[in-house]
C-alpha cells in the first residue's frame, strides 16, 4: 500500500502487507520456476536444483520433479501475488473470491476453504493447490494425489519464518 492510500490508516494495514509477503514470495518462488522454463535452455536453472522441494507451514515436505506449470489457488491473497509476479498463466482455478486481476475472473471457481469442489479440483490436473491451514480439505486431495502448498501467516515471525524456507 502507498502510504497515502486509505488503507494504510488501517490498524491492519501492516499485518495485511506481511501476509501479502508470505504469499508474494511462495508465488516468486512458482513464478520463477515458470519463467525458468520459458528461458533458453543455456540460461536455465541447471537441472542440479531438482527435483524442487519445500517444507510448507504444516512442517510438510512437498517435492516436485519439475516446476509447477498448473496451479490453483484456494486464496485470494495468493491468487492476487501470483499474478502480480506475471504468473497469472499458471493458474487453473481459483475460489470463489478471487476476482482480482480480472484475468482470473474467468478461471473456474472452486468453492472456498470449507467448501472445495474436490471432483472439480482433480478435474483440473493441478500440479499443486495452494491453501491456508484453515481448509478443510487438505487430506482428501493428498489422498487422490495432489500435492498442497499449505501457507499460513498469522505473526511477523511467520511471515520472516516462511520467507526463509521458501527462500
Amino acid at each position: 500500500f502507498d502510504r497515502h492510500s486509505p488503507w494504510a490508516r488501517l490498524p491492519l494495514a501492516g499485518t495485511l502487507k506481511q501476509c501479502l509477503a508470505l504469499g508474494a514470495s511462495a508465488m516468486l518462488m512458482l513464478a520463477a520456476q515458470a519463467t525458468a522454463q520459458t528461458q533458453p535452455a543455456d540460461q536455465r536453472a541447471p537441472s542440479s536444483q531438482l527435483p524442487i522441494t519445500l517444507i510448507d507451514d504444516r512442517g510438510t515436505k512437498i517435492s516436485f520433479a519439475a516446476p509447477p506449470q498448473r496451479v490453483v489457488s484456494m486464496l485470494p491473497s495468493l491468487t492476487e501475488s501470483l499474478c502480480a509476479l506475471h504468473a497469472c498463466n499458471l493458474l487453473v482455478g481459483t475460489d470463489r473470491s478471487s476476482n482480482s486481476p480480472p484475468s482470473v475472473v474467468a478461471l473456474p471457481k472452486l468453492g472456498g476453504l470449507d467448501d472445495a469442489q474436490i471432483e472439480r479440483i482433480v478435474g483440473l490436473r493441478p500440479d499443486v493447490v495452494l491453501l491456508s491451514t484453515a481448509a478443510r480439505v487438505i487430506d482428501r486431495l493428498e489422498a487422490v494425489g495432489i500435492k498442497v502448498v499449505v501457507l499460513d501467516s498469522r505473526t511477523h515471525a511467520d511471515v520472516q519464518r516462511s520467507l526463509k524456507t521458501l527462500g
